[in-house]
């Protein structure tokens, strides 16, 4: 893209009903192959050896024991951890209010009522959830970020973001507007691969079909990633819909679910999900671009709608996160057509 679609973007994306639905479909995908800083509450934490390490390691620790010294041990040896003098384990419950784990280690033997002490109050642990794929804290590498919203929406989620962008004009408007948020002008995949030495997801949201080499790109990211690894992917979908809207933003091509699956055959990945999405407005935005033509239709996507009519298109379209999540290695495909498509691999 150049310059000034940069600028439009960044003085749009947060508040335009398309990229804030986007962002909540991809940050529910994201939840789903990589969870964020999980809650743990390690009950019994004596010195705080423990809840040190699984904080280290990217988890939200509280640390609780009922020894006043051995709380006052840790807080002096780890202040960075959170820790709590306390003998009822039921206290956890807010810690834990949105899942989570807690650990007991080496306690039971020291409590005269350990079967009490493992029940406490009702409600202390929410009700089982879904595991989640990837560790805590996960490293998420936003390849082509643009201005920066995407990536720091996965860092507000609690991920650890590195957003990349070959384009200067991109990665000034991203570090002038999330300055807590690394990023960084790049326009080599392969450098992501100390960020994600460890595990983590490689995303590319709305890249490939601005490159000539599509495939080259998605093969250079691929091999970056270790075994593992993730990959988020989107692109627009549908190509008769190409209009005036794909020109002005430099796209190559608009891909069909079998065009977009081409791009890693035979590459070193397996398929855990292959959709379009933005599928419900599909009907009405098709409608629109053939109206509109090319008079404007560019600017008029970017332009943000009155405020109720922008909230119910960003419900509609982020309402379809949940069929999507559940989608993920199921092999099935909850939307035939859409706007767009979304896929998510996983390195062999």
């Amino acid at each position: 893209m150049q310059a000034e679609q940069f600028h439009a973007h960044a003085q749009v994306e947060d508040a335009h009903w398309w990229f804030v639905a986007r962002r909540r479909v991809l940050l529910a995908l994201l939840a789903r192959i990589a969870a964020p800083g999980a809650a743990v509450a390690d009950i019994g934490c004596g010195t705080g050896g423990n809840a040190a390490a699984f904080a280290r390691a990217g988890y939200r620790v509280l640390g609780m024991d009922p020894s006043a010294e051995a709380i006052g041990h840790a807080r002096a040896r780890y202040p960075e951890v959170r820790f709590e003098q306390d003998d009822d384990p039921g206290r956890i419950a807010p810690h834990v209010a949105s899942g989570g784990v807690a650990v007991l280690t080496d306690v039971l033997e020291h409590a005269s009522e350990h079967r009490a002490l493992l029940a406490p109050a009702p409600g202390a642990l929410p009700p089982r959830r879904e595991p989640r794929d990837a560790a805590p804290g996960a490293a998420v590498a936003d390849i082509g970020c643009g201005t920066g919203g995407n990536a720091a929406a996965f860092a507000r989620a609690g991920y650890r973001v590195l957003g990349m962008d070959p384009s200067a004009e991109a990665i000034g408007h991203a570090r002038a507007r999330y300055p807590g948020v690394r990023f960084e002008q790049d326009d080599d995949p392969g450098r992501i691969a100390p960020h994600v030495a460890s595990g983590g997801v490689a995303v590319l949201t709305d890249v490939l079909e601005h490159v000539a080499e599509d495939r080259a790109l998605l093969a250079r990211t691929i091999e970056a990633m270790p075994p593992g690894g993730q990959l988020l992917l989107t692109v627009p979908g549908d190509p008769a819909m190409w209009s005036i809207h794909d020109e002005v933003f430099g796209h190559f091509r608009r891909y069909t679910p079998a065009t977009f699956r081409m791009l890693w055959q035979d590459a070193p990945v397996r398929e855990r999900l292959l959709s379009a999405y933005n599928s419900r407005l599909h009907p009405l935005i098709a409608a629109w671009r053939r109206a509109r033509g090319r008079q404007g239709a560019a600017a008029g996507d970017l332009a943000v709608p009155v405020g109720p009519l922008n909230r119910v298109l960003e419900l509609v379209f982020a309402g379809e996160r949940h069929a999507l999540v559940d989608a993920v290695d199921r092999g099935v495909m909850p939307w035939r057509r859409g706007v767009s498509l979304v896929a998510i691999l996983e390195r062999t």
